[in-house]
């Protein structure tokens, strides 16, 4: 019976200034060797005693002993095949945690970059309008029935557009009866709520309300006026960061202090780096930043893998600052926190795991926000009383939707920290909410490096 140890087949190897960091991608504890030191492992593991002095040899074998420890090393291949089996075991059961009220499909806005815009260029979005009542109504009482019995402890309800603001006396309507349906204890208690706006139409009084009922309010602006005029502009073609900074005074004026922003990293947001990053950090002051890469809309490839590799590189520079300075960025944060935890990040939305509803103004029940336009993968609808999303093939197809359940990703170091990027993107580009959404790849994959030798830098002054 042959018991000679293998490498896992997710120990990735990464190189530098002589020394070796062997990373097992679903175990998340990076081994640090010396060049030498792993050349002798490699070397006593495919050719045995052979070559190696007694010294050597002895190292060689305490070496491996320790690297078994770690699971960078392996009794046999069959050990993978349980450890990827337990975590694919853990997909395929949609729990419902997160909801999006698309309060409209309108907007007062008129971005390069939105995804909804390129839609209705295309033919595919059909106006829907504001949420009325009764829809507003029975969409809260469905997300209440599903989500109550989900034991996760993080529900939100989230209002999307469009500009939501636009349709504000719905938003409280709901706002109001799923306090309660809290008190009649149909609603879990600790469901919280969130706003995505462009804050062109937020008051005062909006501003009170959204303090009172502990509202999380997400801003989009992308930095200072030059960098967030040159993508977003109102209707008509005038600029729109006066009115974006006038919602962050009124935010700040009435106590919303931890309102956060919401930023595309567009073209101009790469080409002003210093001023991006001096202006979110000095100038709007707020703890909390959630990045947005540019989803591929247009097809491009060599330049969506430019594009890609120079967002990611702005993302990581920016953490970098944003750690020293106690700011929270969403999109890494993700991926360091299964870092740190060695926790896999399984999937890197909540539509991904079938954790979603999205309620679009007519009634339909959907996944991904993202679809709205065309309605793929909205296959629901809030007046029928049938509709599970426990049955429902659409959202059990998508509770599968992680990397350890696509081929492709087997041999990627990002394994474990992915999540899979978005499955909207994937879809833009092949058709198939199973393909690789490429720029997310390349991020993961960066990101991932990063944070090997990252951690390697540190422990080093520590250790000084």
């Amino acid at each position: 019976m042959n018991n000679k140890p293998v490498f896992s087949r997710y120990t990735h190897e990464y190189a530098k200034e002589g020394k070796v960091a062997l990373f097992n991608s679903l175990r998340l504890r990076p081994v640090f060797i010396s060049q030498r030191l792993y050349d002798l492992v490699k070397s006593y593991i495919n050719e045995g005693n052979n070559n190696l002095s007694e010294t050597d040899l002895s190292l060689a074998k305490s070496t491996v002993e320790e690297l078994k420890k770690q699971k960078v090393i392996i009794p046999d291949e069959k050990y993978d095949d349980m450890v990827i089996d337990r975590f694919k075991a853990i997909t395929g059961k949609p729990a419902i945690r997160v909801t999006y009220f698309i309060m409209t499909d309108k907007c007062n806005f008129n971005c390069s970059y939105c995804f909804m815009m390129k839609e209705q260029e295309k033919g595919h979005l059909k106006r829907l309008g504001k949420m009325k009542p009764e829809v507003a109504k029975l969409a809260l009482n469905t997300f209440a029935k599903w989500s109550y019995t989900n034991d996760e402890d993080d529900r939100m309800i989230i209002f999307y557009g469009g500009e939501p603001l636009l349709n504000f006396p719905i938003i409280r309507q709901i706002v109001l009866d799923a306090e309660k349906l809290k008190e009649e204890d149909k609603l879990a208690k600790d469901t919280k709520f969130a706003i995505v706006t462009n804050g062109s139409l937020l008051t005062d009084e909006i501003a009170v309300f959204m303090k009172e009922h502990k509202i999380g309010i997400g801003i989009s602006i992308d930095g200072d006026s030059l960098v967030t005029n040159s993508s977003r502009v109102f209707v008509n073609g005038e600029p729109t960061f006066d009115k974006i900074m006038q919602a962050i005074d009124t935010c700040k004026r009435n106590g919303c202090d931890d309102f956060s922003l919401s930023v595309t990293i567009s073209k101009s947001c790469l080409e002003n780096f210093g001023n991006t990053i001096d202006f979110l950090v000095n100038k709007v002051e707020s703890n909390n930043i959630g990045y947005n890469i540019l989803m591929n809309l247009d097809g491009d490839e060599k330049e969506s893998e430019e594009y890609a590799i120079a967002a990611s590189k702005f993302i990581i520079k920016s953490f970098e600052i944003f750690r020293k300075k106690g700011i929270y960025e969403d999109r890494i944060m993700r991926k360091v926190k299964s870092f740190v935890d060695g926790k896999v990040h399984l999937f890197d939305c909540a539509a991904c795991g079938g954790n979603q509803l999205v309620f679009a103004p007519d009634g339909s029940i959907g996944i991904c926000h993202g679809f709205l336009g065309t309605k793929n993968y909205f296959s629901g609808s809030i007046f029928d009383p049938d509709f599970s999303p426990e049955k429902n093939q659409d959202f059990l197809e998508w509770s599968k939707r992680s990397p350890v359940n696509m081929e492709e990703c087997q041999n990627c170091p990002a394994l474990g920290i992915c999540g899979g990027g978005c499955p909207f993107n994937a879809y833009q580009q092949e058709k198939s909410i199973w393909a690789l959404d490429k720029r997310f790849c390349i991020h993961a994959k960066m990101t991932s490096e990063w944070l090997i030798w990252d951690l390697y830098q540190n422990s080093n002054k520590e250790n000084q």
